[in-house]
C-alpha cells in the first residue's frame, strides 16, 4: 500500500542519517555511542545460517533498534558490538528482518564484522 511504502522510504531515510552520523563519530578505539538505526522491513526474519530461531516480538517499520530493557538486543557502542554473541546478532538479524550480509560459511570474524559494517554503510 502507499503507506507502508512511505514507511519503509521514511525509515530507510532515518537510518541512511544514522549511518552516517556513525561514519562521522567511528572511533577505531570502539568508544563513541551508535546512533541506533531503525527497522526497515515489515515482520520478522529468519535466523542466521546455523542458529536457531528466537522469534523476537514483531515491530513496525520506523522503530528504533532496542537497546534496553528486557529486549536490548542492539549494540550502543563499537566495542559492544564486536562483543556480541552469535546468538545475540542472530536475534537482532531477525527482529531487524535483515540477515547483514551474513551467509552459510563465514567464518565468527567475518559473522562478527558484517553488523558493524551495517551500521557504518548498509
Amino acid at each position: 500500500t502507499l503507506m507502508a511504502n512511505q514507511a519503509t522510504m521514511d525509515a530507510r531515510l532515518r537510518a541512511e542519517r544514522a549511518q552516517r552520523r556513525n561514519q562521522r563519530n567511528h572511533r577505531t578505539d570502539g568508544s563513541h555511542p551508535l546512533t541506533q538505526l531503525v527497522k526497515c522491513a515489515a515482520n520478522v526474519g529468519p535466523p542466521l545460517p546455523g542458529r536457531v530461531a528466537q522469534n523476537p516480538a514483531a515491530a513496525a517499520v520506523g522503530t528504533v533498534y532496542p537497546t534496553g530493557g528486557l529486549v536490548a538486543m542492539a549494540p550502543t557502542t563499537s566495542n559492544d558490538l564486536n562483543k556480541m554473541t552469535l546468538d545475540r546478532i542472530s536475534l537482532l538479524a531477525e527482529w531487524a528482518n535483515d540477515d547483514f550480509g551474513i551467509i552459510a560459511g563465514d567464518t565468527v570474524a567475518i559473522q562478527r564484522s558484517k553488523p558493524l559494517e551495517h551500521y557504518l554503510y548498509d
